[in-house]
């Protein structure tokens, strides 16, 4: 079990698959979100290489209006959607407005060559840090190609720090940050 760490369901758990699968560590979404504050009410945001879906569940627990979660394994996107469906509710008596969450169960590089869903203003994108080492670049491509990303919006890109950072062209780095092993990088649109 992990927990949100900040917004209207803050404290709240998340259920987490046993195997293959790695969470974004409580410490590093909460950073990840704290330079996100501003960005985050009322945005659309995907969550990509989902897992469990914590970090599009710490999105609209912050205020997100619109959330998208992609996720190719079978039984680790059940496990997403009961995730999504127990704490995604607005309708409550906080008298919040409703909004939008889509679970997909899809390739990541699939779901966006196709996706009618965006532009989104937040994208973040955790791959499996033992997979493909150009799988974040072929992200990151069809996320420009695409216009998967609002022309204001930012790539959040979680991966491992003893592996090169992958750049494309079209991105430029705002910022990047070491947590232990992990590397959380900041891209926008050139």
């Amino acid at each position: 079990m992990t927990r949100l760490s900040g917004g209207e369901y803050r404290g709240r758990e998340i259920r987490v698959p046993h195997r293959n699968v790695r969470p974004t560590q409580e410490r590093v979404r909460a950073a990840i979100f704290n330079s996100l504050a501003e960005r985050i009410p009322g945005c659309r945001f995907l969550d990509l290489f989902a897992g469990s879906g914590g970090v599009g569940l710490e999105a609209w627990s912050r205020g997100a209006a619109t959330v998208c979660w992609v996720e190719a394994d079978k039984t680790v996107f059940a496990l997403l959607t009961e995730n999504v469906r127990l704490i995604c509710r607005r309708n409550d008596s906080s008298g919040k407005a409703g909004g939008v969450t889509m679970p997909v169960r899809s390739e990541v590089c699939g779901f966006m060559e196709r996706c009618a869903a965006g532009p989104f203003d937040v994208v973040f994108l955790d791959p499996p840090y033992a997979g493909d080492p150009l799988l974040v670049r072929k992200t990151l491509r069809l996320a420009v190609e695409r216009s998967i990303l609002a022309p204001n919006g930012v790539i959040v890109v979680e991966e491992s720090a003893s592996r090169p950072p992958e750049l494309y062209t079209g991105l430029t780095e705002v910022r990047s940050r070491n947590y232990g092993d992990t590397r959380v990088r900041f891209l926008a649109l050139t």
